[in-house]
């Protein structure tokens, strides 16, 4: 397992594969093993680089809050480490949150987005209060609690989420309390991303299951009406974990997508 100390943390991230970079920033509350099927699968035509962020599977959570501003500047900061000027950045979920974050940064280092299952908006003031409430669950209950309220919501198909509960809920339970509610509250109090869309001047995939109980698909029409270069792909029979549930299909798209950009 490869690290590198970015921003006084020590990253762990897998790298593999040659060509250009594709970044896979996975979603809360998991882990780069959630990107296995697409490492696999797209490192045979490019150089996939999948990160844990802070506070997840093995990457350190500092002990000062942080926000997602600071995630997407770990990500910059690991580019840098990795001698990669410029890559594909692809993001599920919070995942997304960071790779917009990112964009907004450091426009000039994305040669396009991939945003899955994702949104620009903030927090309902009703999902503000959840998070926030699942904070002081996981201070009183440990991280088996996140893993309750999170998995029902992961996955569409009952046979396909029982092969893939145990899995999931492995990667939940080896992350950290701390970790897990800095990222709670670093979510809810996310900016907006909305305003930065119709300035998005790279090629933009946007993919999205009708099917997601966690972020409505409504979400992702939203950002494909405004993000200028941006195509939309829908997923069917699929939940929130999408690249895992569907991973031949998403991972398809990735590498369709990825093949019109660098054309």
């Amino acid at each position: 397992m490869p690290t590198s100390i970015v921003n006084q943390i020590a990253i762990a991230y897998t790298d593999i594969g040659n060509g250009f970079p594709l970044l896979l920033i996975h979603g809360f509350p998991l882990s780069r093993k959630t990107w296995e099927p697409q490492v696999i699968y797209l490192s045979m035509w490019m150089r996939v680089i999948a990160p844990d962020l802070r506070g997840h599977g093995e990457t350190q959570a500092p002990l000062i809050p942080f926000r997602i501003n600071d995630m997407a500047l770990d990500m910059l900061s690991l580019f840098d480490a990795l001698g990669i000027e410029k890559a594909i950045v692809c993001g599920l979920s919070m995942g997304g949150y960071v790779s917009l974050a990112l964009y907004k940064l450091a426009p000039k280092r994305v040669k396009a987005l991939i945003l899955a299952n994702t949104k620009a908006g903030t927090d309902s003031l009703e999902r503000r209060a959840g998070r926030y409430a699942m904070i002081e669950r996981i201070q009183k209950e440990g991280m088996e609690a996140l893993a309750e309220e999170q998995l029902p919501t992961f996955f569409y198909a009952h046979d396909t989420s029982a092969e893939l509960n145990s899995q999931i809920r492995a990667i939940i339970r080896a992350n950290s309390c701390k970790g897990a509610m800095e990222c709670l509250r670093a979510m809810a109090i996310r900016p907006s991303s909305i305003n930065l869309l119709p300035n998005i001047q790279v090629p933009t995939l946007i993919i999205a299951s009708p099917e997601d109980q966690a972020i409505p698909v409504s979400e992702s029409y939203s950002m494909h009406r405004e993000i200028p270069r941006a195509k939309i792909v829908l997923i069917n029979n699929a939940g929130h974990l999408v690249n895992l549930e569907r991973a031949s299909e998403f991972s398809a798209a990735v590498l369709d997508f990825v093949q019109f950009v660098l054309r």
